[in-house]
């Protein structure tokens, strides 16, 4: 699945989308918790306000499927 928008993704990054302001941040450095499979994470980004506490965001891969976290 291509991602539009986003750079080629490089080794150990992950792209970045937040789904209130539409901002995309591609190749951002991975965490520990982040699913080697996922290729997207969609959370909402520090500037927006986060309504909902009990949401952290979900991770996709490459063929847009939902990932568990690990």
């Amino acid at each position: 699945m291509d991602y539009v928008g986003f750079g080629r993704l490089k080794p150990g990054r992950i792209h970045i989308w937040c789904p209130v302001c539409k901002r995309r941040m591609s190749n951002a450095k991975r965490t520990q918790h982040d699913p080697r499979r996922a290729v997207l994470l969609q959370v909402t980004c520090p500037r927006c306000p986060d309504d909902s506490k009990d949401w952290a965001g979900w991770y996709l891969d490459a063929q847009g499927r939902y990932v568990e976290p690990e």
